[in-house]
């Protein structure tokens, strides 16, 4: 069994390592620190920063190259969250919303809910151990029988026993929680990025392989914890993201609206 410490220190190495990269204290074509220099610089093992830094090959920022050592191939600038930190005296966002830029009706089409073992991300976000089993629910969403959004969550098993009954039904995924298993949501969070279409994303999106894709990683918690961890690719084509902002806002740095 991973202990929480652990997992949780791992997470908090690539979130740093990440964070570099995107401020481009680590820029592209350069090499991270050697492995033994991470170990002093966070005075960690090196099992944990091997951890760390499979994370963040896996969000394709780094890779390894033989006789060299880990290089940054992507700084990703626009991974960065933009520093709402820096406002102050908000009144209130008064609207956050995505909407579709043509007319249709949106229809989510049935869900696959499968068995799956959690991988280093998936696992560390769950604060569950490495392996262990969790639900995937894959679901793709279509407006006039285009597909434009491809959407993957995962949920502890422990927390939803028998939710695989409800693969190749439709089903809203948080009402399903709330009535089936007693977890509503409290609180999400929710990251949103840009990214170029994989190999999957391009066969279920119906797009070139390195287009452009809105990109969304979710983390909902209900009153126990984390509930359910989801990733979103959408074609910005079809669909975007509106924010509407009341102030008056008072500024503590150098970042503006304009």
């Amino acid at each position: 069994m991973i202990q929480t410490k652990n997992k949780l220190r791992y997470m908090e190495i690539y979130s740093d390592i990440k964070e570099r990269i995107a401020s481009e204290n680590y820029g592209a074509g350069s090499l991270l620190p050697t492995e033994g220099e991470l170990t002093q610089l966070y005075s960690a093992s090196r099992t944990t920063i091997r951890r760390a830094i499979a994370l963040l090959q896996e969000d394709g920022l780094v890779k390894s190259v033989q006789g060299k050592g880990t290089e940054v191939i992507s700084p990703k600038k626009w991974s960065r969250p933009y520093p709402f930190q820096e406002f102050r005296n908000f009144n209130h966002i008064t609207d956050f919303r995505g909407a579709p830029l043509v007319e249709g009706e949106i229809i989510t089409q049935e869900a696959l809910v499968d068995v799956v073992p959690a991988e280093i991300k998936i696992a560390g976000v769950l604060s569950v151990a490495i392996g262990s089993e969790v639900y995937r629910i894959q679901r793709m969403k279509s407006l006039n029988d285009m597909v434009f959004a491809y959407v993957t969550s995962y949920v502890p098993c422990p927390l939803t026993p028998g939710l695989e009954q409800h693969s190749g039904k439709f089903f809203i995924l948080y009402r399903c929680l709330q009535e089936n298993y007693g977890l509503t949501v409290t609180k999400v969070e929710e990251t949103i990025s840009s990214s170029g279409s994989g190999f999957l994303e391009s066969r279920l999106l119906g797009v070139a392989p390195g287009s452009p894709l809105l990109t969304f990683q979710r983390t909902a918690y209900w009153e126990g914890g984390i509930m359910e961890y989801s990733e979103s690719s959408f074609r910005p084509d079809v669909y975007r993201i509106a924010v509407t902002m009341e102030g008056p806002f008072e500024w503590t740095g150098a970042d503006q609206l304009s």
